[in-house]
């Protein structure tokens, strides 16, 4: 036979230091699927020859000179995915840590969550 009781726990702090390990592992994990999907979505994209189409329609259209190319030095624009992913880590690592002292301050203040909590207790029928 299962046994419910309903109990109240009270959220009134959050340790800073636990949340930015947290934070820092899972935008780590954000940042590292950016970079990759964009590197497996250039290779797609480079194989599908859809930037060599873009800079022939350039051409065509007089938009791009006989010897200039669109993509000719791809390190920038990896250089620059990579700096974006660090910021993103960064910031968002930076803000969920400084949103937990914030909360503390503020629970400080209004005493917390209040959060209802279902325990289950099994014991055997005899």
């Amino acid at each position: 036979m299962v046994k419910v009781n309903r109990v109240r726990r009270i959220i009134r702090k959050i340790d800073p230091w636990t949340v930015l390990k947290v934070t820092f592992v899972l935008n780590f994990i954000v940042a590292l699927t950016i970079v990759l999907g964009f590197s497996i979505l250039w290779v797609l994209l480079v194989n599908a020859g859809v930037p060599q189409g873009l800079e022939d329609i350039a051409r065509r259209l007089a938009l791009l000179d006989a010897d200039a190319s669109l993509v000719g030095n791809i390190e920038p624009l990896f250089s620059s995915v990579v700096f974006l992913a660090t910021v993103y880590l960064l910031t968002q690592t930076a803000l969920a840590t400084i949103g937990a002292f914030f909360y503390n301050l503020v629970s400080d203040l209004v005493g917390g969550i209040e959060v209802v909590v279902l325990e289950e207790s099994y014991s055997e029928v005899q």
